[in-house]
């Protein structure tokens, strides 16, 4: 590649969209969305987490990352759960503070109830079950998982054939059950980022077809 196709693709590839992923959880969730992001190879999805798990924390490292990187994020995702979390509205409230702020990258709060592990078993069943009759929901739901991945456990990193077989009824599904419609059901909003990444994905494509 000459210097000058190097530096015209280089060009290119800042026009893109930057999405930073802030995740609950150290290992499932960051694994998944690495995962994907190998899969799709996009450069441009940052992924990080915070080091306290509770979804205050999880806003307030959004909001670190988005005032130590000005003007580098398009979109921003705070990735929670509902299990066991005392402070969802008042990570609520805060995301809303920041989002009435200006010129401020906006955050977008994805809830899963009761926990990322629902997105995952969505990939390969369709179901909304009710798991808040357990003293343990996501431990519940975990115990659905392995029926599926025999060796799942918050260290699993092998999310590639999941990914690729899955996906697509994992969005499908998902958007069948809203959480304004969940009347104590399980739901999920992860299928926005996801759905962002793939637009980000085709953007890139889009932009590389042209002369």
């Amino acid at each position: 590649m000459s210097n000058k196709q190097f530096q015209r693709r280089r060009a290119k590839q800042e026009q893109f969209d930057t999405i930073l992923i802030v995740c609950e959880g150290s290992k499932t969730e960051p694994n998944y969305f690495d995962t994907l992001k190998e899969i799709y190879k996009l450069p441009t999805v940052v992924i990080t987490s915070s080091k306290k798990s509770d979804p205050v924390h999880v806003i307030e490292k959004a909001q670190e990352e988005i005032e130590r990187n000005k003007g580098k994020y398009s979109n921003v995702y705070c990735v929670i759960d509902t299990d066991c979390h005392s402070t969802l509205s008042e990570a609520q409230n805060l995301v809303n503070q920041h989002n009435n702020g200006r010129g401020k990258t906006k955050i977008t709060l994805i809830i899963s109830c009761p926990c990322f592990e629902y997105w995952i078993l969505l990939h390969y069943t369709n179901s909304c079950k009710n798991y808040h009759s357990s003293s343990s929901p996501c431990n519940k739901v975990v115990e659905d998982l392995k029926q599926h991945i025999s060796d799942y456990d918050k260290n699993y990193d092998k999310f590639d054939n999941t990914i690729k077989q899955g996906l697509d009824s994992a969005i499908q599904y998902a958007k069948q059950y809203p959480k304004q419609q969940n009347n104590g059901f399980s739901y999920t909003e992860v299928y926005q980022v996801v759905e962002k990444i793939q637009e980000l994905k085709e953007q890139q494509e889009n932009r590389f077809k042209k002369p």
